[in-house]
Order: C-alpha cells, then structure tokens, then sequence
C-alpha cells in the first residue's frame, strides 16, 4: 500500500475539499445514478432540466427577461427539445455587453467563483458560477476519470498552456497545500523549446506522476522532442487530453 497516497485520498483531501465547500458526495451519486439511466430516462430527464433552467433564466436573469420579452417568448413555450430552438443564440457580444445583466438576482447573496473562456479563439470572457455547479462538475470529472483508472489521490501532471488555470505556484502556502492534498505539478506549455523541454523531463523524472494531461499539440511537440533526444522519461500509468475522452493506459 502507498501511505501517502492512501492519507491524501482518505484523510487530507476529503478534509481539504470540505473546508472549502466542495465535498461532492451527493452530486457523485447523482452522476453514477443518472450513467445506469437508459437513453429514454436521461431524455425526460435532460428536458425537465432545461425547462427548468428556462424558467430560472426568464425569472432570476434580467437579460433573458429583457431578451425574451422582446420576442414574445416564455418559459411555458418550451416544451420540447425542438421548442429549445426558439431562444435566442448567446453571442460573446452579447455576454461583453451585457455582463452584469447576466448574472442571477440572487448571485448577491451567493459566493461565486470566477473562471472564464480559455481564449483560444478570442479574448477571454470572465465567467462566474456558484459552488453547487462547482461541486457538480467535480463529480463529473470524477465519474469520467474513472473510465481511465485516474483516482483521486493520484498524482498529476499537467502539460498546460493557459496560464489563468494555472496557480501561483511558487508560495509556501500553495506548496504546503497542494503536497497534502492533490499533489499537482504544472508544466506550462506556452513557450516551449529544447532547454525548457530538458527541464519538464527532470521534473517529471523527479516528481513521477500517476497522470499527464496536457493539450494535443504541445503533447506532440513534447513526445517528439522525447524521441529525438533518446531521454529517459518516467511513464505516466495513463495520459490523456482534455475536452476529448482520448486517454491511454499503459496496457494500451
């Protein structure tokens, strides 16, 4: 047994995501229950959900009130999936124009959490969300990563190239923290050539993670540099590539 591993994923994580409001039990279950749901269960469900996410827009969100009045439009008329096709398309013109109008009436007596669009196609959007949808997403990614045997407690690391997902690293707190609990190294992948390259295989040598996740050109441009240079490199037991469910074993 890894003591360390089994501490993290048993004792200081938990605690860790407690502390922090995202202990995601409940939404885990929910995840695994709605994955055993058969493909006419998940549709009823799928559409309860969006009307129900209509009707909070149109009542709690002043730019869908706003926008859909003025087409005549309301909750009520949507019925089905095809009805979906009667709102109005959001454009990022619309959500940098509109921000403040964007945002719940009740998201003023909520702690929200700031992310934003990764701005690979353009400048990026700020984007807020409350920690029900955090803990929710949390419970996702975890069902997903099961698929591929990345547990909890495993370590990670990350071939990265969009520097507002990547933490300030270097402070005392942050090391203190991410060495108790989810044990993460950051490569960042912006800028990258033979020396900065030399550098990510010594630190993986040293750090030996469980995972790598990277995005797929700077994954390419690294595995050829690997190639080419002959270097030992620690293997990961499985890597993958974020926003597509392309993950590897080493039994594969």
């Amino acid at each position: 047994m890894n003591i360390d591993k089994y501490i993290r994923g048993n004792v200081t994580i938990p605690l860790w995501l407690l502390h922090r409001g995202m202990h995601y039990g409940k939404e885990r279950k929910l995840v695994q229950t709605l994955h055993n749901y058969s493909f006419e269960q998940l549709r009823e469900y799928q559409l309860k959900r969006i009307r129900q996410l209509v009707e909070y827009a149109y009542r709690k969100v002043p730019f869908y009130q706003r926008e859909w009045k003025d087409l005549g439009l309301e909750p009520g008329d949507i019925k089905s999936f095809e009805d979906v096709h009667r709102l109005p398309i959001m454009t990022k013109v619309k959500m940098r124009a509109n921000s403040k109008e964007l945002l719940s009436t009740e998201s003023a007596n909520k702690k929200l959490i700031q992310s934003g669009t990764g701005g690979t196609t353009d400048s990026p959007i700020v984007l807020y969300y409350d920690y029900a949808r955090a803990r929710m997403k949390e419970a996702e990614m975890w069902y997903f990563r099961k698929w591929f045997q990345w547990e909890q407690a495993d370590k990670v690391a990350y071939l990265w190239g969009a520097p507002q997902d990547i933490p300030h690293s270097g402070s005392i707190k942050y090391k203190i923290i991410n060495r108790l609990t989810n044990n993460n190294l950051f490569l960042f992948s912006s800028l990258m050539n033979t020396s900065i390259m030399d550098g990510f295989i010594e630190k993986l040598n040293r750090f030996k993670p469980d995972i790598l996740q990277g995005y797929s050109n700077p994954v390419h441009i690294f595995s050829q540099h690997i190639l080419e240079s002959g270097a030992k490199v620690h293997a990961p037991r499985a890597s993958c590539l974020p926003r597509n469910p392309v993950c590897r074993t080493r039994e594969q």
